[in-house]
């Protein structure tokens, strides 16, 4: 499973815990399977602690998404601190990056899932227009062999956030959250087929609910 840990010098290194590919089921405390942990850093990423990215003020690198093939995906600081994602495959870093998104401080690309198809998602923050600078609104996507494609909500952009997606099966089926249009705008969670797109809040629970991943049943986790 990949992750971050953010250390008391206030940037973030991803890491991945694995074990070896003969021991599923077997006890973690054998010795022939203890758990190995490798860090994982992109190559040049920014550490910095001043800006706030997706998972608190500061960011080396997050890990954050990883399908069976053990691809991972995740997002980086670059020099001028927006962020960028990015795929590991293989031993290699490539960096993702959505044309539209803001290079400018705390802005820029991320990449939360992969399924086993190597079909990603994420979202890319761009500046508001007429709005103090740092001011973003959130775009969701889903990135399939070079291809972006838009995850949005309409109506989204008029509750401040926008859309956001978090997660993907290998079916393509995509869950995120999104803002709502109302006068005291509420998060929902967010089911996005085909282009279209369902609310999926928990009963009775209409305040800031959110989606965060999908399986091939289409069991999906999230929070309220």
């Amino acid at each position: 499973k990949p992750s971050a840990v953010v250390l008391p010098n206030g940037f973030q290194h991803g890491y991945l815990r694995t074990r070896p590919d003969d021991c599923a089921g077997e006890d973690d405390n054998s010795s022939r399977c203890q758990p190995a942990f490798r860090a994982l850093n992109v190559p040049g990423a920014a550490e910095t602690a001043g800006i706030v990215f997706e998972l608190g003020t500061g960011l080396g690198t997050a890990a954050i998404g990883i399908n069976n093939r053990q691809d991972i995906v995740g997002l980086y600081a670059t020099p001028g601190l927006y962020s960028l994602g990015f795929l590991l495959s293989d031993g290699h870093y490539r960096p993702i990056d959505n044309p539209a998104s803001s290079h400018t401080p705390g802005g820029g690309s991320k990449l939360f899932n992969i399924n086993n198809r190597g079909v990603m998602v994420g979202d890319y923050l761009a500046q508001i227009p007429n709005a103090p600078p740092g001011a973003f609104l959130t775009h969701g996507f889903v990135l399939d062999d070079g291809k972006f494609t838009p995850v949005f909500v309409s109506g989204s952009d008029l509750g401040g956030f926008g859309t956001q997606a978090n997660g993907i099966n290998d079916q393509n089926v995509v869950v995120g959250t999104f803002t709502d249009s109302s006068a005291t705008p509420q998060l929902h969670a967010l089911v996005w087929v085909d282009g279209r797109s369902y609310t999926l809040d928990y009963p009775g629970m209409t305040f800031n609910n959110e989606a965060h991943s999908i399986n091939n049943r289409g069991d999906i986790t999230g929070a309220y």
